[in-house]
């Protein structure tokens, strides 16, 4: 039987709003999306090996940072090193397939996306505030420490941040340019969007979504901008008081949370400066910070050796491991991703940024390889068409009719 791939390709994107319940864990633990995605790659292998090499080459400066990633690690053959070069290579693999299949993302796609993760946030959300029941898939006793973990919207997801996330990607790929229309075409799905953006109280991406949004339409409408402005930033301020009220930490226990973001990073620089010029440019190999760098006392969260080990945020651990060259090739990465995308595309510009706000106050790189969102984002840069601001928006009051009828076909 010949594979539907559009059919195929809609399931494993949809399989992504469910994270934690479709992980296997067979030693590891692996999604059933990505095994989907690495079936499928293996078979555009078998039957055209330039829908391999060809985003490969076309993607060059990923390409070329996976690949000092893998010269790094082999260079210093750290003990962390095929574990976190296997991430990598999982997540060059979701490049490689959205690549071939971002002609097939559509509004409806992207509609019922939003819906099951509104669904599963909020269903999660009051099974805890009305029952007491936290749902959990994998590592239950995580959601026991009191923290504002256990007290924010999730969905299936193990963090809340996660989950944040991967809202606001499908978010901005959802709402595309025009933030009024959809808002005008969309009223029930918009205002859930909201709601499940304050209870999951995640300030980094709402911040940077208000960014985007009012910014371009400030410049735009001046009008329309302000009315915008004061709504997205009313979304922010809920946010805000949102994380006050469930906040379970005292006063310098929240300081040092926010701390953990930037402290590694000073003791890093702190520790290179006591380091030649190598060590500085290279770094210490790809998977040292679980080793070398806790061992030193660079980080404020992790004390143990763990070899696997990441920290609050990606910047410090990428500055350690791959050292100046390795940011600086990673940076480039994405400014000559923005550079490439029309200024028209403005919402993918906005999730470039978004990507990189991400390294700055997450742990992100085990996380890339659950993100086709956003390589989804990074092929429609290269390429707006078909998937454009101009296309036909897709409309739905949360429960899509007639959908056939609505969905451009390509």
């Amino acid at each position: 039987m010949r594979l539907d791939l559009k059919t195929w390709a809609f399931i494993i994107y949809l399989s992504f709003a469910f994270d934690s319940l479709l992980k296997l864990n067979i030693g590891v633990q692996l999604h059933i999306g990505i095994c989907a995605i690495l079936l499928t790659n293996v078979m555009f292998f078998l039957t055209s090996p330039n829908k391999i090499l060809g985003p490969l080459r076309r993607d060059y400066s990923f390409s070329i940072f996976i690949g000092y990633c893998f010269l790094n690690g082999i260079y210093f053959s750290e003990p962390g090193f095929l574990s976190i070069l296997t991430y990598l290579i999982i997540a060059t693999n979701v490049m490689i397939y959205c690549a071939n299949t971002f002609k097939f993302l559509d509004g409806k796609l992207l509609h019922y996306f939003q819906i099951f993760m509104v669904i599963t946030g909020i269903g999660q959300y009051l099974s805890f505030k009305l029952f007491g029941i936290q749902l959990s898939f994998i590592n239950a006793e995580h959601y026991e420490k009191g923290s504002s973990v256990s007290f924010r919207l999730r969905g299936f997801f193990i963090e809340p941040n996660w989950f944040a996330i991967t809202f606001a990607f499908n978010t901005l790929l959802l709402i595309k340019t025009n933030i009024i229309a959809f808002i005008k075409e969309n009223k029930v799905l918009f205002l859930a969007t909201v709601i499940t953006m304050i209870l999951n109280g995640s300030l980094t991406t709402i911040a940077i979504l208000v960014v985007i949004y009012t910014f371009p339409l400030m410049k735009k409408s001046p009008t329309k901008g302000a009315l915008v402005s004061v709504l997205m930033i009313s979304v922010l301020a809920g946010v805000f008081s949102f994380r006050g009220a469930i906040n379970q930490k005292s006063d310098d226990e929240s300081v040092l949370n926010q701390a953990s973001r930037w402290i590694p990073i000073t003791r890093v620089i702190d520790f290179y400066s006591a380091k030649n010029y190598e060590d500085l440019l290279i770094g210490h190999g790809l998977g040292s910070w679980g080793t070398i760098a806790v061992k030193n006392r660079l980080s404020v969260l992790v004390y143990d050796i763990d070899a696997d080990a990441r920290d609050g945020s990606e910047t410090p651990v990428f500055l350690f491991e791959l050292g100046i060259i390795g940011l600086i090739i990673l940076l480039w990465d994405s400014i000559r991703l923005f550079l490439k995308c029309p200024r028209s595309e403005f919402h993918i510009r906005g999730g470039i940024i978004l990507f990189i706000a991400c390294l700055a106050f997450y742990p992100t790189l085990k996380f890339w390889m659950y993100m086709p969102y956003y390589f989804y984002m990074r092929r429609i840069a290269y390429e707006p068409q078909p998937f454009s601001s101009s296309q036909a928006r897709y409309r739905t009051n949360l429960l899509p009719q007639n959908w056939k009828s609505k969905v451009p076909q390509h």
